[in-house]
């Protein structure tokens, strides 16, 4: 009777296994998520729910999560299942529709981090249904978990909580837009729009050169030498994000964002910031050109920008200013046309911060920054599912 136990319980954690990862992606990225839902509303002719779409997804994403660590502890079996197959069974029936009509949108399943076809992602759920009924048919009472089961899935799911107020207080902890660090903006990189490049780190040991990828970074006793932006192979590589600016006068001026050490405050949504919040930019405005910074106030239009800050303002593209800071009153560090590191206004960093970070390297600043945020989104993600494997 063991046997077929273990597989019952090998499928349901497989299955919240992708459950438990894709919901806390998506809560990585609220906002994110919420772009989207919003995507998913206008094709089903849902506008009216489009205001409450930041917050509708990340609850749906808080559900999809906990049900994953529901499946993978092995807790509440009876409820799982039926929660696990309703929900299993309606993203299945989405995805169909996806799949027929065909509309240009990302399914979002696993945030930015994957980027699936509506037939990888229609076959994707076919096989986790099947996995879904392998996993609780033919219907029976299972073991009573555990008491230490519970408790893995209680830390697994304030685990998952406690990382949603960090991502929705700040920015992502790990980035796959084009506009994450070390990506090379196109008016620096001197290429067209839509062409790709890979950036390299090189380093040196022992006399000899070795070329690493920023998700591939080599151990302490390597040596930073410099970096290299190559042109990457038709459809490889990171696409070359483009910051279209425009200043009051109506002149582009892209290049404005890939000269020199750049701050870019950017709002995508100004007019839901308050007046303290435009206080605080301005102050923030001061204390970058103190210490030697050139700030940009970035925003989709002027009529919301205060008049003392308006002849200030240069204007984007709202879909970009969002993709770049997903904060809305948020900081982004450009070296030379490569983003290094963002933060949400809140957090921006204090002229003693300013000043630390001019003594390093723009680029040890951007590694430091991302290896930070991957290997605590990794070790959240990892400690949760062994807690709930092991206890």
């Amino acid at each position: 009777m063991r046997s077929p136990y273990n597989i019952h319980r090998i499928c349901a954690f497989l299955v919240g296994t992708v459950f438990f990862a894709a919901g806390m992606l998506k809560l990585m990225d609220p906002v994110g998520a919420g772009l989207v839902f919003t995507d998913y509303c206008k094709f089903f002719g849902l506008s009216a729910l489009i205001p409450a779409a930041k917050v509708l997804a990340t609850l749906l994403a808080l559900f999809e999560t906990v049900l994953g660590a529901a499946l993978v502890s092995g807790v509440f079996p009876k409820l799982t299942a039926i929660l696990s197959s309703a929900t299993l069974g309606i993203f299945t029936v989405l995805t169909l529709i996806l799949l027929i009509f065909n509309p240009t949108m990302d399914c979002g399943c696993f945030g930015e981090a994957v980027h699936l076809t509506h037939l990888q992602t229609f076959l994707k759920n076919i096989l986790l249904c099947l996995l879904l009924v392998v996993a609780f048919l033919p219907a029976r009472d299972y073991n009573r978990p555990r008491p230490g089961k519970y408790a893995a899935f209680a830390i697994a799911v304030v685990s998952a909580l406690l990382f949603l107020h960090h991502s929705w207080t700040r920015t992502p902890a790990v980035e796959f837009s084009a506009f994450r660090p070390g990506s090379l903006l196109a008016a620096a990189a001197g290429v067209d729009a839509g062409m790709r490049l890979n950036t390299y780190f090189i380093y040196e040991k022992d006399g000899e050169e070795g070329a690493f990828e920023l998700d591939n970074l080599p151990d302490s006793t390597w040596t930073f030498v410099r970096t290299e932006e190559l042109a990457a192979e038709s459809g490889r590589g990171r696409e070359v994000p483009v910051l279209s600016l425009s200043d009051a006068e109506g002149n582009y001026c892209d290049e404005r964002a890939a000269r020199g050490e750049v701050m870019a405050l950017s709002a995508y949504a100004p007019e839901k910031l308050s007046a303290e919040d435009w206080g605080r930019i301005a102050t923030e405005r001061q204390i970058l050109e103190a210490e030697g910074f050139t700030p940009l106030l970035l925003v989709p239009a002027r009529e919301s920008v205060p008049a003392y800050l308006a002849d200030e303002a240069l204007t984007a593209d709202y879909k970009t200013l969002i993709t770049l800071n997903r904060a809305n009153g948020g900081l982004t560090y450009i070296y030379e046309g490569e983003i290094i590191r963002k933060w949400a206004l809140p957090y921006a960093p204090g002229p003693e911060d300013l000043q630390a970070m001019r003594t390093r390297h723009p680029e040890e600043v951007m590694m430091s920054q991302n290896s930070r945020g991957r290997l605590t989104f990794e070790a959240i993600l990892l400690y949760s599912l062994a807690m709930m494997v092991l206890l």
